[in-house]
């Protein structure tokens, strides 16, 4: 199963996104396609983390790297795994992305 296009993500998450691009796109030595696979990875991530957060809620959880956490990971982990039904290359390659940027609140 494949994901779904670009999920929507609140102002802050969007703003995380951008501000984390501008890096790749001036810092980072890396191919169109690369940073283009980064950033598709770590916005499923952050929509994904930001639906989660908004169950039994009335307004949803902003995207926000220092809330980041282990556990987070492993979530995500099995959201991949058991409702997307994704490869286990495929999963690996998000969490890789997922973890070396944001467990921690690293950005």
């Amino acid at each position: 199963m494949r994901r779904a296009g670009r999920p929507a993500l609140s102002p802050l998450g969007q703003q995380v996104l951008d501000q984390y691009e501008r890096q790749l796109r001036t810092v980072e030595d890396l191919t169109a396609a690369t940073i283009r696979n980064y950033l598709s990875d770590l916005h499923h991530f952050a929509a994904w983390y930001e639906s989660r957060g908004s169950l039994g809620r009335e307004e949803a959880l902003a995207f926000r790297p220092e809330a980041i956490t282990t556990p987070t990971i492993t979530d995500y982990r099995a959201y991949l795994q058991q409702t997307l039904g994704l490869k286990p290359n495929s999963v690996n390659r998000s969490l890789i992305r997922v973890s070396a940027k944001w467990e921690g609140g690293r950005m």
